[in-house]
């Protein structure tokens, strides 16, 4: 693969035909946008989420402006699209990872945080439920029903609904 210099003088090391690398930088928003959100117990992290963002957000909204396109930014319909591509009916949601080590890496944590305890849950059935205890590396939830907190619940979180309490932008 050539490199090559792009009309701001940066060298390109890629080549990813445009459709795709707007649609793939408008799912890492996303990506990094619910990581704000969820990794919410450290603040270097919410400060280190906040930056990334910020920045794709800038991408995002030079590219969309230099080639007259709507984003998610600009357009709840590719809000609505992206939002449906990366958040599953259960499980996890697709997350953006660069390469394999990174997904490995980050998945974990990913996981980690999307079913921490107090998180609210949907099981197959409908019923609504509070994590109490995730393991990260087995997918193995238990939880209370969030109607009778005596009622336990053992499951797996390939087979839950994250109930999604917050707002993407």
């Amino acid at each position: 693969m050539q490199n090559r210099e792009n009309e701001s003088g940066k060298v390109k090391t890629r080549d990813i035909p445009f459709p795709d690398y707007f649609s793939r930088k408008q799912l890492e928003y996303i990506s990094y946008k619910v990581r704000f959100l969820i990794y919410n117990e450290r603040e270097e992290d919410q400060i280190k989420f906040r930056e990334v963002c910020d920045k794709i957000k800038r991408t995002i909204d030079d590219m969309s402006f230099k080639n007259m396109k709507k984003s998610i930014f600009t357009s709840d319909a590719m809000l609505e699209k992206y939002c449906d591509e990366f958040f599953n009916e259960v499980g996890l949601p697709n997350f953006q990872y660069r390469d394999e080590y990174q997904k490995k890496v980050k998945g974990f944590w990913d996981a980690h945080y999307w079913w921490k305890p107090g998180t609210e849950i949907e099981l197959e059935n409908g019923t609504r439920c509070i994590i109490k205890k995730h393991n990260t590396k087995t997918c193995e939830l238990v939880a209370v029903h969030k109607d009778d907190p005596e009622v336990f619940v053992k499951t797996h979180s390939e087979s839950v609904k994250r109930i999604i309490d917050f707002d993407i932008l």
